[in-house]
């Protein structure tokens, strides 16, 4: 009887030691899934700023090729060789400066008002 006592009393602590195993293991398990949660939360918002960045530079692209159209370089390199001309003593109304500015022909009449 003494020999079945112990071996139960055995068997009772292994069970205790695998309980808490698993509970140590289920813990563990719940901390890998919230360190996978937050790194795809990470990654979508990765995502999302590379997107966003992505859009800044195409509207940047856009108002550089707008500005092109018109003549006006966004990063101003021509306003400068305006002023330059200005400073070099280039004779000329205002308006004429602006139409070589812009790159206007002569028969276009510049209405537009700054």
């Amino acid at each position: 009887m003494a020999e079945l006592e112990k071996k139960l009393a055995s068997k009772l602590l292994k069970n205790k030691d695998l309980e808490k195993c698993c509970e140590d293991l289920v813990k563990e398990l719940f901390k890998a899934q919230d360190a996978e949660r937050m790194a795809s939360k990470n990654f979508a918002r990765a995502e999302e700023i590379a997107n966003l960045k992505n859009e800044n530079r195409n509207l940047h692209d856009y108002l550089e090729g707008l500005g092109q159209n018109v003549g006006f370089s966004y990063s101003g390199k021509k306003l400068q060789r305006l002023e330059i001309a200005n400073k070099e003593g280039n004779q000329g109304t205002e308006k004429q400066m602006w139409r070589k500015f812009y790159g206007l022909p002569r028969h276009l009449d510049w209405t537009c008002k700054t």
